[in-house]
């Protein structure tokens, strides 16, 4: 006998802790046996049971518990042998006080009542005139398959019952969630659930324009909508699916959207989608080429096909023949290191051959390497993970590092007993875009033999149109090269592009070979576990071959002269307004610009941007002036978004100069 629901509530709650589905079944003795199914959604797990819950009276004298603690997606009320002339007792708060009457045809409005408050999905209610579940028939169809629910309940008849406790003159069951097989994707049901995905990506990317760019969640957003592990039991694709909207899309900032001019671009297509989907599929490790000599083999193809895009010098190239090559790295970060730390090995070899030093430990300390301070912050990054002094050579007043700023640094660092052996060039700064003079820089690390390596993450894409090659000139005093193909190059992320003139100093700064990963053809072809941090790697040169295969070099360059006029135009709109000025030249697709005044000015104009929503922007910093950075960064922005993105900001700016000079009155006044 319950004399409170207090103490149903909290065995359910038990149970909605460590099952996303149950079913509690009523028998009662003069109506048959009444089930309630309920689906959960999410088990709030943030929230005290007598704060946060609230009680939902949904079944015939038991079911009454806290439903604000859940958000359940679906319940459904099966009730079994009942006349027409039906009067159902109906409990509030306490199983034998407080009793109401509810008829048969007002218990649908009491679920859909009950729903709004609990925040479900769904509600469904049946009525059946026998009392076998098996022979039931819907005389109140409110759920669109009857058939499928009616089954579910059949093929738990057999489930040990979590719980049976006696009410007030019947009996209440509670069922955990079935015993089911893990969910077994085969081919035909992959392929079914390949096709929709495939149909969502395609509806996402061609109508990315409708979302938000910039998400507007708070950080901690996720673990409000999961619970806090993992299903003990599988879940519904369907669910997994509905959940890409409800918990995944809201907090995504859409890269691809003609809206988003933040940062740098990055690459996307539909050619290297299906290549990763493949790449994802062979699941090579491909560290070395008996580990899949194809992974090995296509990457020197391309590597030497995307090279000679470039034009770059023959000794950088596989075909060459020479020590030179280009391997994938995952990004442009990985890229700097790689060379710094082959750099050091290099430098740290030929000093220990003079007999000057006993060991590296002596070395280490004197090493120094150098980059321009508008350099990315993963060039200082890589000399902290190398254990070796970085020294930041300033920009000139159009944001480069010049030869003559260079040969200072280190003539000043020899006098003191340094050993300068690496200087990271960069072209195309991710602040302005600047490119560091390479033509100055490079005869000074030959002749002081400093390794020379260049950063052209971003702007190196653009290197492949023959008007944007000359800025690449001076390439061959670089030892190490690097640009990221999924930045501009239509290519996903991850695939960097990085080549050297003499992967054997590469290799060396790498080389572990154990027993196990050596093969028959070591030596006639290159193991590319030496040439990059990790051990394993993906099959990422897939992607590059589609790309440059369905696209062609044309399709390629079109798509970077485009986004350099669109660059262009927006740069044209800035100066037809008074009140802003342009930062910098426009080189590739990205304009620096800011209103004319003091810095906070712009910090509160890129607030209100991003506020608003309609495009998002970041800012920039060079000798203390503060800028607005429009980058051109989807492949489907048009001078269309560009426009647009210029009103929004004349708009708000306008808006926020009006309020300035309001305020400024108002202050003058009260000083009057």
């Amino acid at each position: 006998q319950m004399n409170s629901i207090d103490y149903l509530s909290r065995h359910v709650i038990k149970l909605f802790r460590r099952q996303r589905y149950i079913r509690i079944s009523y028998q009662a003795p003069d109506l048959g046996q009444i089930e309630l199914s309920i689906n959960i959604r999410r088990c709030g797990q943030n929230h005290s049971d007598r704060d946060k819950l609230q009680f939902l009276t949904i079944v015939i004298n038991f079911v009454n518990f806290y439903t604000k603690y859940f958000s359940l997606k679906h319940v459904h009320l099966i009730c079994t042998y009942i006349d027409q002339a039906l009067s159902l007792p109906f409990y509030e708060h306490n199983m034998e006080e407080t009793r109401y009457k509810v008829k048969s045809l007002e218990i649908f409005n009491v679920l859909k009542m009950a729903s709004i408050v609990s925040q479900l999905d769904s509600v469904g209610f049946y009525v059946t005139k026998s009392s076998s579940l098996k022979k039931g028939t819907s005389t109140m169809p409110y759920h669109h398959n009857w058939e499928k629910l009616m089954n579910s309940f059949i093929e738990r008849s057999n489930y040990p019952v979590d719980m049976n406790m006696p009410t007030n003159g019947g009996k209440l069951s509670v069922f955990g969630e079935p015993q089911v097989e893990a969910l077994k994707m085969d081919p035909e049901e992959f392929r079914k659930r390949g096709k929709q995905m495939i149909d969502y990506v395609a509806d996402y990317l061609e109508n990315i324009r409708d979302r938000r760019p910039y998400p507007e969640v708070e950080p901690g957003y996720i673990k409000e909508l999961l619970p806090d592990h993992a299903p003990n039991k599988p879940d519904k694709w369907d669910d997994v699916f509905s959940d890409i909207e409800r918990v995944i899309m809201p907090g995504v900032t859409h890269w691809h959207s003609p809206q988003f001019h933040a940062y740098f671009s990055t690459g996307n297509s539909y050619p290297a989608i299906v290549a990763d989907i493949l790449s994802d599929a062979i699941g090579c490790i491909g560290f070395s080429w008996a580990s899949s000599p194809a992974c090995t083999e296509l990457e020197m193809v391309v590597m030497d096909w995307l090279g000679k895009m470039l034009d770059l010098p023959q000794d950088f190239l596989f075909c060459s023949g020479g020590k030179g090559g280009g391997v994938i790295q995952g990004t442009a970060s990985e890229a700097t290191l790689v060379a710094l730390l082959s750099a050091r090995t290099k430098m740290i070899r030929k000093l220990l051959e003079t007999g000057d030093y006993k060991d590296q430990g002596q070395i280490m300390p004197k090493l120094i390497a150098y980059c321009s301070d508008q350099s990315h912050s993963s060039v200082e990054r890589a000399g902290l993970i190398g254990c070796v002094k970085m020294r930041e050579i300033p920009a000139d007043d159009s944001g480069a590092m010049r030869g003559s700023n260079l040969k200072l640094a280190i003539e000043k660092d020899k006098s003191k007993g340094l050993v300068p052996f690496f200087v990271c060039a960069t072209l195309g700064t991710t602040p302005s875009c600047a490119f560091d003079n390479i033509l100055e820089v490079g005869p000074l690390c030959k002749e002081e033999d400093i390794w020379m390596h260049i950063d052209a993450a971003y702007a190196g894409s653009s290197f492949i149109c023959p008007e944007f090659r000359p800025m690449l000139n001076g390439i061959e005093y670089a030892m190490s090269f690097n640009f990221n193909p999924h930045k501009w190059l239509m290519v996903n992320f991850d695939c960097s592009a990085m080549w050297v003139k003499d992967s054997q100093l590469v290799s060396d700064a790498f080389n572990v070979d154990p027993l196990y990963l050596k093969h028959d053809h070591q030596g006639k072809i290159p193991d590319y576990r030496h040439w990059h941090i990790p051990l394993g790697r993906r099959f990422r040169s897939l992607k590059l071959w589609f790309v440059l295969r369905l696209f062609g070099q044309e399709g390629l360059q079109e798509n970077i002269r485009k986004d350099v006029r669109l660059a262009h135009e927006f740069k044209d709109l800035v100066k037809t307004d008074h009140n802003f000025e342009i930062i910098g030249e426009v080189k590739m697709g990205l304009a620096c610009f800011r209103l004319k005044g003091k810095n906070d000015r712009n910090e509160m104009l890129l607030k209100a941007i991003n506020e608003d929503g309609r495009i998002h922007l970041v800012p920039s910093k060079f000798r203390d002036i503060y800028f607005l950075r429009f980058a051109v960064c989807a492949s489907r922005t048009t001078s269309d978004d560009v426009k647009f993105a210029w009103k929004v900001i004349q708009e708000l700016s306008r808006k926020y100069l009006s309020d300035s000079s309001n305020e400024n009155i108002q202050n003058k006044t009260s000083l009057e």
